[in-house]
């Protein structure tokens, strides 16, 4: 389960909501990080599609992810668009999960180091749920 951390307010962006992905906002929505999960090859795919980005597999059910990684990369963005200015600047970080996934998140904590570990928390808003990631206490 990840951590909910409250934000208040509209989204800066809304995500599409695609057929393809829809489960995955559900499930970020409760506190849970899922995507698919490929039986042919037993791997996950992120983000989430009808088929495995690996071997091209149908076979593919929803699974949960782990909440925990390592930092990547980050970047600090200075220059963001018109829903993200109250929000500005935004660090957001590149992160390796253990399960062979790598996704953006928003950092909530900043400096942190390359190679640190991270844990991912579930950013509420009054209109969805974004993912972001403090550092591994």
């Amino acid at each position: 389960m990840l951590e909910r951390v409250h934000i208040g307010g509209p989204m800066p962006l809304l995500p599409r909501r695609a057929l393809a992905n829809r489960y995955h906002f559900e499930a970020l929505d409760a506190g849970r990080l899922e995507t698919r999960w490929c039986r042919g090859c037993e791997r996950f795919s992120f983000p989430p599609q009808n088929r495995c980005r690996h071997c091209g597999g149908r076979d593919v059910l929803w699974r949960e992810m782990p909440a925990e990684g390592v930092l990547f990369a980050q970047t600090t963005m200075h220059a963001v668009a018109d829903g993200f200015r109250a929000h500005a600047p935004l660090h957001i970080g590149v992160i390796d999960l253990s399960c062979e996934v790598r996704l953006l998140a928003w950092l909530l904590e900043t400096p942190i180091a390359l190679d640190t570990p991270v844990r991912l928390c579930a950013l509420h808003f009054d209109d969805g749920t974004l993912i972001g990631a403090k550092e591994l206490t």
